[in-house]
């Protein structure tokens, strides 16, 4: 994606509806259905700019892979942490899981 993808993203994110209420749902989400532990660790996967990085803080420990270099370096900032480059390994489809 285009640079200036990630940083119009980055700089509607914390107030445009969309992310808003994107992320106040997902929170009420996993507060309601998702019985984690006390010491959960998460991880984001395709994570962007890491606009839902610190609301999944509340839940655990956050982990958090994006491919992309420029989008992964605004997530960084916000994680506090390195976020992973690492695209997910292939799975190769086993015959008994067409059955």
């Amino acid at each position: 994606m285009d640079r200036s993808v990630y940083d119009n993203m980055a700089r509607l994110d914390e107030q445009h509806w969309w992310y808003v209420a994107r992320r106040d749902i997902l929170d009420r989400l996993i507060r309601r259905r998702i019985q984690l532990p006390e010491a959960a660790r998460i991880l984001e996967i395709g994570c962007g700019t890491g606009h839902n990085l610190p609301m999944l803080g509340q839940f655990g420990e956050v982990d958090a892979i994006e491919i992309d270099g420029a989008a992964r370096a605004m997530a960084s900032e916000r994680l506090g942490k390195p976020v992973m480059a690492h695209p997910l390994p292939t799975l190769e489809r086993k015959a008994e899981w067409a059955e």
